[in-house]
């Protein structure tokens, strides 16, 4: 069942101010392909509001023995003059992506390093203290098609900051912040709507509840053995206050951000998740991940994992601080 509290007005968040902006540096790896420049956009629209800067990451691919064309046939450039060539197609092509991409109010930096993409990524967002990393994906059939491949899910494991993982090159007009009560989940809220303020983007707030994870049949069963209808009135108290809780979490947030719609579910997360994308055209889910021992997990466990392989969306993966385990 699927509760829908949208707000009728629809009004999009208003031009945010730099004091309760969240991602003035934002990391955006590329790999010169066509696939990946498709982050420059909103890595460029977030940065533009808040004067921000965007670090501008490529780890060369250098082939140990390289053939190339000489005068009368070809030549081959041992190791050292591979990287040397390598590093310079990089930095030219940096050159051009920050050319072609000025802002007065972007501040463009590029980063040409050598070493493994995932961990020189997850190493260059502590060095820079990165708020926001940004990467593509391919978005035909999940995580296994990211276009670095296992790079990006090594880098969504291990990352300190918030992911954004784009499958499209669309505008992001909805984003949908999918929560389960815990104080966990809750630390999604804000880098959601600091992600939907920046792109002009409308918000709804999911809570989703599957009875399951608090009392089994048995132990309704049992409660019912002791005092008959108990059990009934046990769970009626409990769903009685989800709306209270989804209302608190908006009335903390609105008056600074804007107009936030809410849906409450109950029954499978999972499929309730992709079925509430699906009604509100979600370009972006917001979920937050344990990111201690990897995808599985995830603060949803296996739901996470389902959902980012089956979800034809956007992501945007918000890892809590240490503290957020202990609630």
């Amino acid at each position: 069942m699927i509760e829908d509290r949208s707000n009728e007005s629809g009004l999009l968040f208003s031009a945010p101010s730099e004091e309760v902006a969240m991602f003035k540096k934002i990391l955006l790896p590329l790999d010169g392909s066509e696939l990946a420049e498709r982050a420059i956009e909103p890595a460029l629209m977030l940065a533009k509001q808040v004067n921000g800067k965007v670090i501008l990451l490529q780890a060369p691919v250098m082939d140990l023995v390289v053939s190339h064309p000489v005068a009368g046939g070809y030549g081959v450039l041992l190791p050292e003059q591979s990287s040397e060539q390598a590093f310079e197609e990089a930095n030219d092509y940096l050159d051009h992506v920050q050319s072609r991409n000025r802002h007065p109010e972007v501040t463009l930096v590029k980063l040409v390093l050598e070493g493994d993409p995932a961990s020189l990524i997850v190493d260059t967002a502590v060095s820079e203290k990165a708020d926001l990393i940004v990467m593509s994906t391919h978005g035909r059939s999940g995580l296994d098609r990211f276009i670095m491949g296992s790079v990006t899910e090594k880098v969504l494991q291990k990352a300190p900051c918030p992911v954004l993982a784009l499958r499209t090159g669309d505008p992001i007009r909805n984003i949908l912040i999918t929560l389960d009560g815990s104080a966990m989940a809750e630390t999604a809220v804000q880098p959601g709507l600091d992600l939907a303020r920046g792109l002009g983007a409308h918000t709804t707030i999911l809570r989703v509840d599957n009875q399951e994870s608090y009392l089994d049949q048995r132990e309704l069963d049992e409660i019912n053995r002791l005092e008959p209808g108990l059990a009934e009135q046990v769970m009626e108290g409990f769903y009685s206050r989800i709306p209270d809780y989804v209302r608190r979490i908006v009335e903390e947030y609105e008056q600074d951000e804007g107009e936030i719609d809410t849906a409450i579910a109950e029954g499978d997360p999972a499929d309730y998740i992709l079925r509430v994308a699906a009604d509100k055209n979600a370009d972006v889910l917001v979920m937050a991940t344990h990111g201690r021992t990897g995808l599985r997990r995830w603060l949803y466990g296996s739901i996470t994992h389902k959902i980012m392989r089956a979800a034809n969306r956007s992501m945007l993966i918000v890892r809590p601080p240490a503290a957020a385990y202990e609630v």
